[in-house]
């Protein structure tokens, strides 16, 4: 028997068996309003009679039995674009919303930068319940009109707007505001409890906008009639609150005009049948700027070939793919960063009934990997027959051979041997903890599944609530799994009371991960200690287990948990929450009688610097622990009078700040919270405007980017991507800055070609002009060998012994200093000319390191290069064609693979994930000896060679399946 926390609670363990979770999970929520409990009452009453709580209302009937008919339809249809968790099964089963109250939605006002209101703008709202629907949300901004599936709504002629909606408190949710000409505004927050009716958004802002005027030519000089354009942001574009892109489309003469495009950094894509995809990332816009521009595509290469079916037969309807592989391009493209979902599509088509594809509009000096995936079957619902081939370029011809599709059958028995009915069954790929595509099936009357195997899937996963179990599949795995027993569960029964000893009836308990190891993760990583808590296997099954509430009789009930030591958490408004530990027993019932502690509540006055409270202002409450500084527990917004409540508090030392944690700064205050009220009034910080000015060795340096920063923050490069585009410098020098807050700032400045300048700074009073100068040298050079396009990175060499000292200082230093080290050791980067030319421009005294970033060469080592006071003209980068080593894979099994590992006698190591039989390509290797290991998946016996690589040559090998041992008796 396990005992919780001390004086909070007590553990008894009885042999009664257990008795199921019931059906009024969702009560306690109602409780809290009175005025809709007695028609939530009804609602899940005729729930629990219509419609039992183990099968979701979508899901069809299980069947009668195991006949050859169910056989045949294979399992119920399920959503086949993208794998479903637990939890959102289990939220299928909860049921739906209460009716919104009246009134309730969101206020907002939308101006213009210098106040003035704006009229012709729209608003649009989602509520954020999934990580990809603020992806979906960015996407609708860049169409018009935008999709129905948004909130939408037109402010009044003064600006202000209500949008009707159903709020709730602790809800993410994402807004945006946009108008013609200007720039879209983007903001995302999470709820504040207690909510307002309605809840005020204050004022959205809607920057100009710029304007590009945009002229597109095929190779051959030709208009570019019916190309898609698409302008994107650069970065975390979500979290800076500018659009993440504009689409257009040329007309005949292949013109088009974007409007209303954020200011800053863009990068512009443009793609069109027979063309490659054009990109160009040097794309700047200036607020109320109308820029032109003529590009002109890249010719276009093909990739074509066959594809057959594992007896040799022509596959028909067979989707083909293409993306570039990562290695073979230099120059990251902003579209990943902004997210691929709002960059163009990859090259994909079909094959015909003879099995053949062709793949138009290819970047011919890239390397493809390309993809064969056939289709769903309308009746097995086959899923994950496909076949990847890597380091394609084009011109080749591919031959390519579909696996045979594999299913797996089987009964599913309770630990008592009784059919588990209307269970979850899901596969699950190795290194996952999400259900495989269409990989889903519901058990019968009988316990009878049958459901699809990708080719990857490596377990089993179920849920019942006898039990959840994860079985692990053999490799490769039979069709016929046979009878599969559930693991007896135990069930955990909590009662509750206050801190007076009254019986509670609202309240829920939910199970937690086990305990983290808090230790810094740099620290973990240094010592060479996995980061993963706990298993994907855990993981899948603990996503799914949702909280279970007190019902009327005070007493909540988590049913089927999986035998073990587990720790559960016990929350109840108004109150502390309590975590404990439990021993689950199979077959048993755990009780429980959990004692809440009172709660801490704090109430903040915020004011302003002259001393007028501050109203909408959000508030982030985190623990005063360095280990979890990066961890907001609470958030509050202050009302008109300037007041925000934190409620339900964890006594101890908490710290409060205007920004969230992940950003960092200075608190605004600490306080040690105790059990009942405790008050905090703060006073935000002086922000005052600057100036500066930068200077090179000619005079004033227009055309700096100028960066001014919090140097506690620790941001280093993402301050780019956090803040937004820095502000550039006239023909002056200078840059207005501001309002920031006074204290010590860092000012970095950039620009292109030179290395950052950075300083540190004191703000002691408005209006100061700090000065920046660029005093560096001059370092310029050639690249030879190189047959592409190549750039030059010159970054700062960090010694062992300045990294001992870094790591030797306290935890919050190490992590800035890290994060700052991380930012700055990413250096800057020259384009070379078409004679291979290059050049840095101001380059500080210093320790530095030049390497080259191309195709098909590579240079050996980077070269050190020291800097002082005179300029080094002359360098002589020499690149060496890369070897490559080509392997030939015949007979390998569906679903396993070959890691494919070469080992240069100089170093380094490259390695290849072989998924099918083909001519698989490894390059970017170093010429001269070198060990090629070749490691079969399941524990096969591997394959060793010691091959001489040669510059720019492929060295062929050849693996082939062993055949299968005789048996010695088969004579007999």
């Amino acid at each position: 028997m396990l005992a919780g926390p001390a004086g909070n609670g007590e553990i008894a363990v009885s042999s009664s068996p257990s008795t199921g979770s019931g059906r009024f999970r969702r009560l306690a929520r109602t409780l809290r309003r009175p005025f809709l409990a007695l028609v939530a009452a009804l609602g899940l009453v005729v729930v629990a009679v219509l419609a039992p709580w183990e099968r979701p209302r979508s899901s069809p009937e299980p069947q009668p039995g195991p006949s050859a008919a169910a056989e045949e339809a294979g399992p119920p249809p399920v959503e086949q674009d993208r794998g479903r968790t637990v939890g959102e099964w289990r939220e299928t089963l909860a049921g739906g919303r209460m009716p919104a109250a009246a009134g309730s939605g969101f206020r907002i006002r939308l101006v213009a930068p210098d106040g003035t209101v704006l009229a012709g703008a729209e608003i649009l709202a989602r509520r954020l319940d999934e990580p990809s629907d603020l992806r979906r949300f960015l996407a609708a901004l860049a169409e018009d009109p935008p999709p129905p599936d948004l909130l939408r709504t037109t402010p009044a002629p003064d600006g202000r707007a209500f949008l009707a909606a159903d709020p709730r408190p602790g809800e993410e949710w994402a807004f945006a505001a946009r108008a013609p000409t200007r720039a879209c505004a983007f903001r995302r927050l999470v709820l504040p409890n207690p909510l307002p009716t309605p809840f005020d958004l204050g004022q959205f802002v809607l920057a100009e906008g710029a304007r590009l005027r945009l002229e597109v030519r095929t190779a051959a000089g030709e208009p570019a009639a019916e190309a898609r354009v698409a302008v994107i942001a650069p970065g975390l574009a979500a979290v800076r609150g500018v659009p993440p892109a504009r689409f257009a489309r040329t007309g005949p003469d292949g013109r088009v005009t974007l409007a209303g495009l954020p200011p800053g950094p863009c990068e512009l894509t443009v793609e069109r049948a027979g063309s490659a995809l054009g990109r160009w990332t040097d794309l700047r816009l200036a607020a109320g700027e109308e820029a032109f521009r003529v590009v002109v595509l890249p010719a276009a290469g093909a990739i074509r070939g066959l594809v057959i079916e594992p007896g040799g037969a022509p596959a028909a309807g067979v989707r083909i793919s293409a993306r570039p592989q990562a290695a073979a391009d230099p120059a990251p493209s902003l579209v990943f960063a902004a997210g691929r979902e709002f960059g163009p599509p990859p090259p994909t088509a079909t094959t015909d009934e003879r099995g053949l594809f062709a793949l138009e509009g290819l970047d011919r000096g890239r390397e493809w990997e390309v993809t064969a995936e056939a289709p769903a079957g309308p009746a097995s619902a086959l899923v994950g027959r496909l076949v990847r081939r890597h380091g394609v370029r084009c011109g080749e011809v591919l031959l390519l051979r579909l696996p045979p599709a594999r299913t797996a059958s089987g009964v599913l028995l309770t630990a008592a041997g009784t059919p588990a009915a209307g269970a979850r069954i899901a596969a699950v790929a190795a290194g996952s903890d999400r259900a495989a595509p269409g990989a889903e099936a519901l058990s019968n009357a009988d316990g009878c599944f049958r459901l699809s195997l990708p080719p990857a899937a490596d377990r089993l996963a179920v849920w019942h609530p006898a039990g959840e179990t994860v079985f692990p599949l053999a490799e490769p795995p039979p069709p016929d799994l046979g009878a599969l027993r559930l693991a007896r569960g135990g069930d955990l029964v909590v009662r509750a009371r206050g801190p007076a000893g009254e019986a509670l009836t609202a309240f829920a308990v939910r199970e937690l991960p086990p305990e983290r190891d808090e230790r810094p993760l740099l620290e973990r990583l240094l010592a060479g200690e996995s980061t993963q808590a706990e298993s994907a296997a855990d993981r899948l099954l603990r996503v799914g287990r949702p909280p279970a509430e007190a019902g009327p009789d005070g007493v909540a009930r988590l049913a089927g948990l999986p035998a073990g030591a587990r720790r559960f958490e016990v929350r109840a408004e108004g109150l502390a929450p309590l975590v404990f530990a439990a021993g689950i027993r199979p077959g048993e019932v755990t009780t429980f009688v959990a004692v809440l502690p009172a709660a801490a509540e704090l109430e903040v006055l915020l004011r302003s610097p002259t001393g007028e409270p501050v109203s909408s202002q959000e508030l982030f409450l985190r623990p005063d622990d360095n280990r979890r500084r990066f961890q907001d527990t609470a958030t509050a917004t202050t009302g008109p009078d300037g007041r925000a409540r934190f409620r339900s508090l964890e006594p101890g030392p908490v710290r409060v700040s205007d920004r969230p944690a992940v950003l960092g700064g200075s608190p605004l205050g600490r306080i040690e919270v105790v059990p009942g009220p405790n008050r905090l009034e703060l006073r935000l910080p002086e922000e005052w405007p600057f100036t500066v000015r930068v200077l090179d060795a000619a005079g004033p340096a227009a055309g700096v980017e100028v960066r001014a920063e919090d140097p506690r923050q620790g941001l280093g490069f993402l301050a780019d991507l956090i803040h937004g585009p820095p502000p550039i410098t006239g023909p002056d020098g200078r840059v207005s800055l501001g309002p920031l807050r006074a204290g010590r700032l860092r000012l970095t400045a950039r620009r292109p070609g030179s290395a950052p300048l950075q300083a540190e700074v004191e703000l002691t009073a408005p209006d100061q002009e700090f000065e920046l100068r660029f005093a560096g040298v001059e370092v310029s050079g050639r690249v030879e060998g190189a047959s592409g396009r190549c750039r030059v990175r010159l970054a700062p060499q960090a010694g062992l012994a300045e990294l001992s000292a870094l790591l030797g200082g306290s935890e919050e230093e190490t992590a800035l200093a890290l994060t700052d080290r991380i930012g700055r050791g990413r250096g800057v980067v020259s384009a070379c000319d078409a004679d291979g030319r290059f050049r840095f421009a101001d380059v500080p005294p210093g320790s530095y390191t030049l390497d080259v970033e191309t195709s098909g060469a590579f240079l050996p080592e980077p070269m050190p290069l020291e800097v002082a006071d005179r300029a080094l003209a002359g360098l002589l980068l020499s690149l060496t064609p890369e070897a490559v080593l080509v392997l030939r894979v015949d007979g390998l099994e569906p679903g396993r693979w070959l890691e494919l590992t070469a080992r240069p006698k100089d170093g380094g190591e490259r390695s290849l994930r072989i998924e099918a039989d083909g001519r698989w390509r490894l390059g970017g290797l170093p010429p001269g000896p070198c060990a090629v290991e070749v490691q079969p998946s399941a524990g096969g016996d591997r394959r060793l060679w010691q091959v001489d690589l040669v510059a720019g040559q492929a060295t062929e090998l050849r693996w082939r399946r062993p055949p299968a041992p005789q048996d010695s008796t088969s004579g007999r």
